[in-house]
């Protein structure tokens, strides 16, 4: 921090100005480092190159941690943070530990940081009723008596870089963004309920695999066969490239029943302007007419495969034909297309190749 650094030389036979100086560099410089890590979090996640990594725990274990690390930043700030369980009967769950423990801390820290003075933070876990046998489902409450929020600030809650204030303790805005994608990549959900200037309650709950349990065999080739004719593929993004005039159901809207998150350009002009803004957060995968306006689809494949940013140049394309007169095989070839599909959408096919590339979650 220069500002600070040419303090420090005017101060220099000044010792504990010297040191104050000194503790708030290494401050900021914790910041910076905890936000690039965040950016370089998202990024990851935004790409889908996370995955869990499972394990067997103890569900207080994960609570016991949570207190170690936040119960300091509360007494500094003289809150009461509270820890309790109740109606808990398997405490040895399969979970990613580090992935729920870092998703339930984000909460539990804005907590702490959206809490005024002598506030207090109640942190709630409960073992709920599971017909699922082999699996128990658990609910983490995070409830303060803080400063709240607007209803509109709801609507934008997990988008990246929205943050609760303007002060350099309100971070890059980026946890909550972070939770909900872990939330998503658990299977999970995350609910809130606010009331500005009277507090805010979080609830995270998951369906965790009891490992002393065995599942229900019937029961998980039932849920297989559902989630194939049902798949997610919640938050992954995709640029759908289609003509205007030949759409009566458009892919992006299809795409969106899976809960993929759809990008629409209407000519190949527009489809490389989206791909080069999306440097910072790559489209997973490209779907494109072959019948686009002025330039087709098979030369603006060619042309995504000239961009020198290679997660843009690599993007799998899947071309959409409407007669079996556009599948060009020698063009494909030549710009590396990754897949064909007719259309109208046979929604079996479409399944088939979005797993080819992406995960379900």
């Amino acid at each position: 921090d220069d500002m600070m650094s040419s303090q420090v030389a005017d101060e220099i036979l000044d010792s504990e100005a010297v040191l104050i100086r000194l503790q708030n560099i290494r401050l900021r410089c914790r910041m910076l480092k905890g936000r690039m890590h965040d950016i370089l979090e998202m990024a990851w996640f935004e790409r889908g190159q996370v995955r869990l990594n499972e394990g067997t725990y103890n569900v207080y274990s994960i609570l016991d941690g949570i207190d170690g690390v936040v119960s300091s930043q509360a007494d500094q700030k003289k809150q009461r943070l509270l820890m309790r369980s109740t109606q808990v009967q398997h405490a040895q769950v399969t979970c990613d530990k580090l992935r729920l423990s870092q998703a339930l801390l984000n909460v539990v820290q804005n907590a702490v940081k959206f809490t005024q003075k002598d506030g207090e933070i109640r942190v709630t876990l409960t073992e709920l009723k599971q017909e699922r046998k082999g699996y128990g489902v658990y609910e983490f409450r995070v409830k303060d008596n803080g400063i709240g929020m607007e209803a509109g600030f709801l609507e934008r809650l997990y988008e990246p870089f929205q943050t609760g204030g303007n002060s350099p303790e309100c971070g890059a805005g980026l946890g909550l963004s972070i939770t909900k994608s872990i939330v998503d990549l658990m299977g999970g959900t995350i609910e809130v309920e606010t009331t500005l200037q009277r507090g805010t309650e979080f609830s995270l709950r998951f369906s965790f695999k009891l490992p002393d349990q065995a599942a229900d065999p019937k029961e998980e080739a039932k849920r297989k066969r559902e989630a194939a004719a049902n798949p997610s593929f919640a938050g992954q993004r995709i640029l759908a490239v289609e003509n205007p005039k030949f759409n009566a159901v458009p892919i992006a809207d299809i795409l969106r029943d899976y809960k993929l998150s759809v990008t629409s350009a209407q000519n190949g002009a527009e489809a490389l302007e989206k791909l080069a803004a999306s440097a910072g957060q790559p489209y997973q995968m490209v779907f494109m007419d072959v019948r686009l306006p002025e330039t087709d689809g098979y030369e603006t494949a060619k042309k995504i495969r000239t961009l020198t940013n290679p997660d843009l140049a690599g993007v799998p394309v899947i071309m959409m034909t409407f007669d079996t007169m556009e599948d060009n095989r020698q063009s494909a070839f030549e710009a590396r297309v990754n897949g064909h599909l007719s259309k109208p959408v046979d929604r079996e096919l479409l399944i088939e190749i979005l797993n080819s590339f992406l995960e379900q979650n």
